[in-house]
């Protein structure tokens, strides 16, 4: 059996013909980077970089011929495409899905499907236009969450607000026009953000956040802060001569 994975796209007359650059250059990179993804999750501790060579590409329909660099690109191949095979895709990274979305896009594009042709050790599997690869809700977790960060952008056709959260990742969030005008003197303030969160389930990273209630936070020195309290609470000891007297006694 040949040593190189086999990627070939038939029925409809595909043919490479049909094919422009860009989209050879971006099944090949996405199937490089959907490998890759994979052999990082198999060991996180790896290091230097494994990828794959096109050594062929045939007029057999459409036909992409790769050499694997090391075992690990081979163990990733399997993985794939026992997971396409047996239709349990959303048990792979994120970003391996991501990546084989690219796949159906073409599938669908031009009804042919992809063979994803093994090796020794290596199942084979096929992407039709009914395998309806995505990203779908089973990746994600949802809850309840306040974030706080930095405004740096607000605006749009659809407004939106762009913070960078306190942990220094980028998150933008939708609001109503009304919301982006009052928040948008406090572009570069820090702000709170309240609402329903969603997550990766495979690594918790916040994808998107439904604001209920937005809060600017204010950057006023520790001493300004106090003086405000202190006029705002002023008005109840107006008439207790001695405050410190009085709280001793509150505290019997």
């Amino acid at each position: 059996m040949s040593e190189r994975l086999k990627i070939k796209f038939t029925g409809n007359e595909i043919d490479p013909s049909k094919v422009t650059a860009n989209e050879f250059a971006k099944i090949v990179a996405s199937y490089e980077n959907a490998l890759l993804s994979v052999a990082n999750k198999i060991n996180p501790a790896r290091k230097g970089i494994d990828f794959i060579s096109v050594v062929n590409v045939k007029h057999e329909s459409l036909t992409i011929e790769a050499e694997p660099h090391t075992i690990q690109i081979k163990e990733a191949a399997n993985e794939i495409n026992t997971a396409i095979k047996q239709n349990r895709v959303n048990r792979l990274p994120y970003e391996t899905i991501e990546n084989l979305m690219v796949f159906q896009s073409f599938v669908n594009k031009y009804k042919c499907k992809a063979i994803l042709n093994g090796i020794e050790g290596v199942e084979t599997a096929e992407i039709t236009v009914d395998s309806d690869i995505k990203i779908t809700d089973s990746l994600y977790f949802k809850g309840e969450t306040t974030i706080y960060g930095k405004i740096i952008r607000i605006g749009g056709s659809k407004p939106r607000v762009r913070i960078q959260i306190d942990n220094g990742n980028y998150i933008s969030v939708e609001t109503s026009s009304k919301n982006a005008k009052e928040l948008s003197p406090n572009l570069y303030n820090r702000i709170g953000i309240k609402g329903i969160g969603k997550w990766k389930k495979e690594n918790n990273e916040l994808v998107e956040i439904k604001a209920k209630s937005f809060v600017v936070i204010s950057d006023l020195p520790l001493t300004e802060k106090l003086k405000g309290l202190s006029n705002l609470l002023s008005k109840y000891w107006i008439n207790i001569d001695n405050p410190d007297d009085y709280i001793t006694s509150l505290r019997g």
